[in-house]
């Protein structure tokens, strides 16, 4: 099994590119399943958790969350690839961000090697505003995003930048790096 981080910034692409990931794949027929961005569920309505970006003991769960969430899809029989809207690189980064520390809790569960690839979307779509999203300001999308470079290239693992406003065009980097991946012959596309 091949699991693959969706990474970035927020409102970057990465929840629309994992969804397109996961129905072109599956029309190749290639073994697929879709981990959602851990959060989202955490705050749902009536969790009784209130978002607070700060909030260390919620950044360690959402962490702690999304890991799990990722290791009960991978144990499924017959998944080939596993698509992951988010990791705990993220809350590890926003931990970072919103404290100015990162909790143990929150650095034991980020692994960047547990993955085969990092999808690393770039923020160069425009803000699109959302309950969860706290930084519309430009230069800290970007900085988040070289955050999200420095720490997978200091890891040494796979990456690649998904950048352009075309989701088509970014669909298909996305579907050629997974292709590679996978070593799948002939071309995976939209």
């Amino acid at each position: 099994m091949q699991r693959v981080g969706v990474v970035g910034p927020e409102s970057s692409g990465k929840t629309t590119l994992v969804r397109q990931l996961g129905v072109v794949l599956r029309r190749r027929g290639v073994p697929v399943a879709v981990v959602d961005e851990y959060a989202r569920d955490y705050y749902a309505a009536g969790s009784g958790h209130r978002y607070e970006p700060g909030d260390a003991a919620d950044i360690a769960a959402v962490a702690r969350g999304q890991r799990q969430a990722e290791d009960e899809a991978a144990a499924r029989l017959g998944v080939g690839v596993l698509i992951c809207d988010t990791t705990p690189l993220s809350c590890r980064i926003w931990a970072e961000e919103a404290t100015g520390t990162v909790p143990t809790e929150v650095a034991d569960a980020d692994d960047p090697s547990r993955y085969a690839l990092h999808l690393v979307t770039s923020p160069d779509l425009p803000w699109s505003a959302d309950p969860l999203r706290v930084t519309p300001d430009p230069e800290a999308r970007v900085r988040i995003l070289r955050r999200h470079l420095d720490l997978l290239r200091g890891a040494g693992v796979p990456l690649v930048v998904i950048s352009g406003q075309d989701t088509s065009e970014r669909l298909g980097k996305s579907l050629s790096a997974v292709q590679t991946l996978v070593g799948r012959t002939g071309a995976v596309t939209p």
